[in-house]
């Protein structure tokens, strides 16, 4: 969790990641985001096709920066058992966290550290 991707000429606000010609199927998605800041979050709606699957944060207590163990709404989100249709997108939708302050500016970025999507039918 040392690294993560920013919007784009960080310039804070949304992000997407859109995964195209994914194969028909159930499938399960984690997604890790977390700052070294508790503050600093991954905020993520997932839309499959036309269809939102909901919106879920990384947590935003210290714990979740300090701990050892990986913890499901800690430092990562599963939407779990979601269906693809032949040629639908799966779209992640990600919202800035918490507000938090480097010395030279004051920001709040959308960010991503990685994510695995796992065919589970």
């Amino acid at each position: 969790l040392d690294s993560f991707n920013y919007p784009k000429n960080n310039q804070g606000g949304n992000s997407n990641v859109v995964l195209s010609n994914v194969p028909s199927g159930l499938y399960d998605l984690y997604l890790y985001g977390h700052g070294t800041n508790p503050v600093y979050i991954g905020d993520y709606t997932l839309i499959v096709g036309d269809r939102t699957k909901g919106r879920k944060a990384t947590s935003k207590e210290f714990d979740a920066v300090s701990s050892k163990e990986w913890v499901e709404g800690g430092q990562y989100v599963k939407f779990a058992g979601f269906a693809v249709e032949p040629g639908e997108k799966i779209e992640i939708l990600i919202q800035p966290g918490g507000t938090v302050s480097d010395g030279a500016r004051t920001f709040a970025d959308s960010m991503i550290s990685g994510l695995q999507l796992i065919k589970v039918d």
